[in-house]
């Protein structure tokens, strides 16, 4: 059988999101974390959060999908599962799992609108949106004027239509 790697670190236990899980009564969702990365190593580098997985992860563990569903909502909101990429695409992974990922051989290409971008990587991509849209805003106030340049005039009547 294939050998697979959790990223679990000695730290995993005190890490302050399983801190916070333990302190809310939610011991129950560290076992759903540990079921829903086998699947996504399995995989890839993240699962699409969807009733499939519930009913797979609530094989593995012996829990009912409610609760499965109700444990994958604390591993978000305690930052075990990236947030933003859970709110707007239904995904679960993290950066450090796709880099992880990424950084193995013959691995597929993370669909662009799933991969986690660093802080960096993010205002650098605000900047260029905000330089794209002004560069845009200048050609549009520019464009008008060379159009009544370029085009000829022509009277009709004691009018002149450009």
């Amino acid at each position: 059988m294939k050998s697979i790697s959790l990223n679990l670190t000695t730290e995993f236990l005190e890490s302050e999101a399983v801190r916070n899980l333990i302190i809310t009564g939610q011991q129950n969702a560290i076992l759903t974390y540990i079921s829903i990365m086998t699947i996504i190593r399995r995989n890839g580098c993240y699962v699409h959060y969807d009733d499939s997985l519930l009913k797979e992860v609530g094989r593995m563990t012996g829990r009912p999908c409610s609760n499965v569903d109700e444990d994958i909502w604390y591993l978000v909101q305690f930052g075990l599962f990236d947030m933003e990429m859970f709110e707007s695409h239904e995904i679960l992974s993290t950066r450090r799992l796709q880099l992880g990922y990424m950084r193995r051989k013959n691995t597929e290409p993370i669909p662009e609108e799933y991969r986690i971008k660093s802080a960096k990587e993010r205002r650098l991509a605000e900047r260029a949106a905000a330089r794209a849209e002004k560069m845009m805003e200048q050609k549009n106030r520019t464009a008008p004027d060379k159009l009544s340049e370029a085009a000829p005039s022509t009277p009709v009547g004691n009018r002149t239509l450009i």
